[in-house]
C-alpha cells in the first residue's frame, strides 16, 4: 500500500486555484507514470489487483479513503466521494491501458496530448 500514490502526492497538486487543479493532476500523475517507465511500484499494485481479489480491495480502499479526505480538506466545495472515485478510476483506466497492456490509442498518443485529454475528462467529472 506503501506504493499507492499517497497523500503528499495528492497534497502537492490540489494546491493552489482550483480552477487549474485537474490540470495539474493530469500533469502530476502522467509525470509520475512517464518518469516509472514500467517499474512503479503502483504499477505492480494495478497488476496484482487484476488476479488477486484481496489486493484489488485494499487497492480500492487505500485509494478512495487518501482521495476522499485529500479533496474534503483542499476544496471549498469538495466534490462527491462518486465524483472522486471516477476521477481515481479514470486515472487507473489511463495507467491499465498505457503503462500495464501498452495497447491502444493511449498508449501511443502524445503524452502531452494524452495530458490534455486527461485534464478535460477530470475537470468534467469534478466540476459538472
Amino acid at each position: 500500500m506503501a506504493a499507492v500514490p499517497g497523500p503528499q502526492d495528492l497534497e502537492d497538486l490540489v494546491q493552489g486555484d482550483p480552477q487549474t487543479l485537474p490540470e495539474r493532476i493530469a500533469h502530476g500523475y502522467l509525470a509520475r507514470m512517464e518518469r516509472a517507465g514500467g517499474d512503479d511500484p503502483f504499477l505492480a499494485l494495478i497488476r496484482a489487483a487484476a488476479s488477486n481479489e484481496g489486493a484489488a480491495i485494499r487497492l480500492y480502499t487505500a485509494m478512495h479513503e487518501r482521495s476522499t479526505a485529500i479533496y474534503r480538506k483542499a476544496m471549498a466545495e469538495p466534490p462527491s466521494e462518486q465524483r472522486i472515485e471516477l476521477a481515481a478510476a479514470q486515472l487507473i483506466g489511463v495507467t491499465f491501458s498505457r503503462y500495464i497492456i501498452k495497447a491502444g490509442p493511449l498508449a501511443h498518443m502524445p503524452v502531452q496530448q494524452l495530458e490534455s485529454y486527461l485534464a478535460q475528462a477530470i475537470r468534467a467529472t469534478l466540476f459538472s
